[in-house]
């Protein structure tokens, strides 16, 4: 995932985080870095960076025997689970965006525990998420 605000590329591994410069902005290092909290080890989340809060976000996956639904914040030091009010559904193979226009993440599909395909959309403003349908006016959710 490349980060905009610093130049750099941040690789969400399931056993490593790794910072590294883009080719032609900065040298190409690697590092290993050692953050105080993570997430657990997954497969099949979604990644995206907010470029209104310069925070690489992550959402849901599995871990081969559960699906998630929890929400973690990368700040360019350490990972911070986010407690959400409401929350979409634990999903994995689900996509999301970010919304410039808009300053908000937005989150579509995927699959549920019982890989039933998911047809519903949510946004992430940093505090709340929001569901609602495309041809919807949004419902906020919580406060």
């Amino acid at each position: 995932m490349f980060i905009p605000r610093s130049s750099r590329i941040l690789l969400f591994a399931t056993l490593a985080i790794v910072v590294g410069s883009v080719p032609g902005i900065g040298q190409m290092d690697w590092k290993r870095l050692s953050p105080n909290t993570s997430p657990a080890v997954r497969i099949s989340h979604t990644v995206t960076y907010d470029e209104a809060r310069h925070r690489t976000v992550v959402f849901g996956g599995n871990n081969g025997t559960m699906r998630f639904n929890d929400t973690w914040e990368w700040d360019g030091s350490d990972w911070k689970k986010c407690t959400p009010r409401t929350s979409p559904p634990a999903r994995h193979y689900h996509r999301m965006a970010y919304d410039g226009a808009r300053r908000k993440l937005v989150l579509f599909g995927g699959q549920d525990p019982q890989f039933r395909q998911l047809n519903d959309t949510w946004e992430w403003d940093g505090s709340c998420a929001l569901q609602g349908h495309m041809s919807d006016k949004h419902a906020r959710v919580c406060p």
